[in-house]
C-alpha cells in the first residue's frame, strides 16, 4: 500500500514538473516535448492503476 502511495506521489511530482516545463513558451524545446509525452504516458499509467484497483475490488 505504501509503495503505491509513493509511486503516485512520484508521478504527481513528475506531472507538475512537466506542466511547468510545457508552460514555458519556448519553441523547439526538446525537453518540454519529451515531458509532454511523459505526461500523457503518466495519465495512461494512472488510468491503468485505477482500473487494476477496481478489478481487484470486483473479484
Amino acid at each position: 500500500m505504501s509503495s503505491t502511495i509513493l509511486a503516485l506521489v512520484a508521478i504527481g511530482i513528475l506531472w507538475v514538473v512537466g506542466a511547468i516545463a510545457i508552460a514555458e513558451p519556448r519553441k523547439g524545446n526538446a525537453q518540454a516535448e519529451w515531458l509532454a509525452k511523459e505526461m500523457s504516458n503518466i495519465d495512461i499509467y494512472i488510468k491503468n492503476i485505477a482500473a487494476a484497483k477496481l478489478s481487484l475490488h470486483d473479484s
